[in-house]
């Protein structure tokens, strides 16, 4: 994948950023670049490195991210589980792909990365759920970094934060809400 200028500013995010978010109009390759993050980052050559993508339907999710997934994680390598609903990479990486059109599913896991496409289709309160209990550091050299993608002026109602106002490149510090996250740092790519 040849990023654009935008896209490498995503990808170029510090791993202590634990927050980022990328926003752009509609069609300019937003999920592609979120995708394709764990490639660009190396993340898919850890062993122990597990990521999930959320989509806000199963219809987004089978349509459109899988469709990039299978793109650009087929040139490393890696295989599609059916039954998992994740793609493993030949190091031993896991990324699962997950619907969140219904909060009947419970989500416990950890996970090092935390991709969420179309961010603002998402119930915040859900969202803050998922990223204080969900994004785990385990070993010093995993990261523990939330990704998200947004077309439009992306508020999170229910967290401390409100990003309606942020200007391209402006960083954002967060107060800490959860003793699993060292830092928690926003970061706006527009």
């Amino acid at each position: 994948m040849k990023p654009t200028k935008t896209q490498d500013l995503f990808f170029n995010l510090p791993d202590d950023c634990t927050l980022g978010l990328l926003r752009a109009p509609r069609g300019t390759g937003k999920t592609a670049a979120l995708v394709y993050l764990p490639i660009a980052k190396g993340w898919h050559e850890i062993k122990d490195f597990t990521g999930v993508l959320f989509a806000h339907s199963y219809l987004i999710l089978k349509k459109i991210i899988m469709r990039e997934c299978l793109k650009h994680y087929a040139e490393v390598g890696a295989k599609y589980n059916h039954l998992g609903s994740k793609f493993v990479f030949p190091s031993g990486a896991q990324i699962f792909l997950l619907p969140l059109d219904t909060q009947k599913h419970q989500y416990w896991a950890r996970f090092n990365f935390l991709g969420f496409d179309d961010i603002d289709r998402f119930d915040p309160i859900l969202l803050n759920f998922l990223c204080v209990n969900c994004c785990r550091k385990d070993k010093e050299h995993l990261p523990a970094v939330v990704r998200a993608t947004s077309s439009e002026y992306f508020t999170w109602k229910y967290s401390n934060f409100n990003t309606k106002h942020w200007k391209s490149g402006e960083v954002l510090m967060m107060p800490d809400e959860s003793e699993h996250l060292e830092r928690r740092t926003l970061y706006a790519v527009d």
